[in-house]
């Protein structure tokens, strides 16, 4: 079956849900990203081994589940209690769109009704945000570590863009000739 055909058995009423879902999947993915990217900057800062360090972390990090890596990351980072509390707060939300939004069957009765359907983008779009947040708190550590390689968050994010638009335009240019 190709991804045509199952496209084509997915009703058109919930793919907005649906999509949703993937959004909020990938925001998941981002902030576990974010953990081990700075415990990654993090060994690469304390033991400077030209990225040796860094990847053994991410290696190491990236094999973690989310809480351990909020584990480390207090190991390594002098944080409030009120900060390891609030980033345990997106793990939660995490684990909630994850483990059991879509496995708790009140959600699969909801789908199959027009108001429900719109309250479930909803509650994802608000577990989202609450990822989201947790995840753009980082960030500032994150600058703070990049600044000293005369980097940020910014310019890899534009060198990403760039990179994309580079590949997919030579791919496009490639395909007509």
């Amino acid at each position: 079956m190709n991804s045509n055909e199952i496209d084509a058995e997915i009703p058109e009423e919930i793919k907005p849900v649906l999509l949703e879902l993937g959004t909020a999947l990938n925001t998941c993915q981002t902030f576990e990203y974010s953990l081990c990217f700075l415990l990654s900057l993090l060994s690469e800062h304390r033991k400077p081994s030209q990225g040796k360090a860094f990847q053994a972390s991410w290696d190491f990090h990236s094999r973690k589940m989310l809480g351990k890596l909020v584990d480390a990351l207090k190991k390594q980072v002098k944080m409030p209690d009120d900060y390891e509390e609030y980033l345990r707060k997106g793990i939660s939300a995490r684990n909630d769109i994850v483990h059991k939004f879509m496995n708790k069957p009140e959600n699969g009765m909801r789908m199959i009704n027009p108001v429900g359907r719109l309250q479930l983008v909803k509650e994802l779009r608000n577990l989202r945000e609450e990822v989201r947040a947790r995840d753009q708190s980082l960030q500032p550590i994150t600058d703070a570590l990049l600044k000293k390689y005369g980097l940020s968050t910014e310019s890899l994010k534009r060198s990403a863009e760039n990179a994309w638009r580079w590949n997919n335009f030579e791919t496009s240019r490639k395909s007509t000739h």
